[in-house]
């Protein structure tokens, strides 16, 4: 398993590539379930609070076309998705 980037009940963050609109982040991980003893790939939505903090917001993540690109590309560059992922799709 990949360095630990942080750990909850539910799962292990291993990877995370990441993009900010506002006080938004939207981000796609690599997750470590550990009831399920599986790796899987989470796109997962975050608040800034006025001091820069991230909070996850428990809720579908709905993006504008240009910002889901640019969150797969972040994806690819950080290791999240193969970097074949591009000539896979």
């Amino acid at each position: 398993m990949s360095d630990i980037i942080k750990s909850t009940d539910y799962c292990n963050l291993l990877k995370q590539g990441k993009i900010t609109v506002g006080n938004s982040v939207y981000a796609i991980e690599k997750i470590y379930v550990k009831e399920k003893e599986t790796e899987e790939i989470r796109f997962a939505y975050y608040k800034k609070d006025s001091t820069g903090k991230e909070f996850f917001v428990p809720r579908p993540l709905d993006l504008e076309e240009e910002h889901l690109i640019a969150l797969l590309k972040a994806g690819i560059d950080e290791g999240v998705l193969p970097n074949d992922y591009k000539t896979k799709l």
